[in-house]
């Protein structure tokens, strides 16, 4: 059976390298308490609605609240 979990920002550590990992952990903590929005025109289909899919969930994972 698959198993299935939400991709953490620690993820991609190998590919951009911890020290802005913990840059953009630093980031979210200034914004934590502020919520953000996405608006899109169109639920899914194209590049926009793939990518603000997977952001809304990890910014999510860091602490802020984000919704689309």
């Amino acid at each position: 059976m698959a198993r299935y979990r939400i991709t953490q920002i620690e993820d991609y550590e190998p590919l951009i390298g911890r020290e802005n990992v913990e840059r953009v952990c630093e980031k979210a903590r200034k914004l934590k308490d502020l919520r953000v929005a996405n608006f899109n025109s169109t639920y899914y289909g194209g590049g926009v609605a793939e990518m603000i899919s997977s952001l809304t969930l990890l910014m999510n994972s860091l602490g802020l609240r984000t919704e689309w």
